[in-house]
């Protein structure tokens, strides 16, 4: 019977020792898998806060894209009131037509293409455009519906002087009809300044 307590003795304390070394294996191991653990759940939640900050942009990026189908008719309607370039002569035309409308006489002349004027910073940064002059001679009323027909010209247009001139209406100096002499300066603003 010795041998067997022995064996048991030794069973139980070799069991002991091996549960020991493995608490203490554990023990040595535990805070390396904590560490791991740590850096990956760190890794996970900067993850989760790139994706929720894509998530928020590209959401961002949509009502973006919502909002630019919502208003691009609006834009291309806006962008086809700018003179084109090659529409320099579509334009005359046009004014043309809006003084013929007037029974008046009239003289167009193109004064400049007006440009953008950086030269000083700060300075107010002036619109890209083409000058005309108008020179009109008839009624009052003629030039009334001249600027009122050029109000609402295609082309996006701004009066830049008007100069109104009451003629003497002396038998036999001018054709019955004419009461004004007026001088316009005219700009039409150019394609340059058109929404993308």
């Amino acid at each position: 019977m010795v041998v067997r307590i022995n064996f048991k003795k030794n069973f139980y304390l070799t069991l002991i020792v091996a549960f020991i070394g493995l608490l203490i294996a554990a023990g040595a191991i535990t805070p390396f898998l904590l560490a791991k653990i740590e850096k990956a759940n760190a890794e996970l939640a900067e993850r989760k806060k790139s994706s929720d900050i894509l998530a928020n942009k590209q959401g961002s990026f949509s009502a973006w894209q919502k909002e630019y189908r919502q208003i691009k008719p609006e834009a291309d309607r806006i962008n086809s009131g700018f003179l084109a370039p090659d529409n320099l002569l579509e334009c005359i035309v046009a004014i043309e037509e809006i003084a013929k409308k007037t029974s008046g006489k009239y003289e167009l002349k193109i004064i400049e293409e007006a440009k953008s004027d950086e030269k000083k910073k700060g300075a107010k940064q002036e619109a890209e455009g083409i000058s005309f002059q108008v020179s009109f001679w008839g009624s009052f009323s003629g030039l009334v519906r001249f600027l009122s027909q050029l109000e609402n010209m295609k082309y996006f247009n701004e009066v830049l002087t008007l100069q109104i001139q009451r003629l003497d209406q002396k038998i036999g100096e001018q054709p019955s009809g004419i009461e004004i002499a007026a001088v316009l300066n005219i700009k039409v603003f150019t394609k340059e300044n058109g929404l993308q």
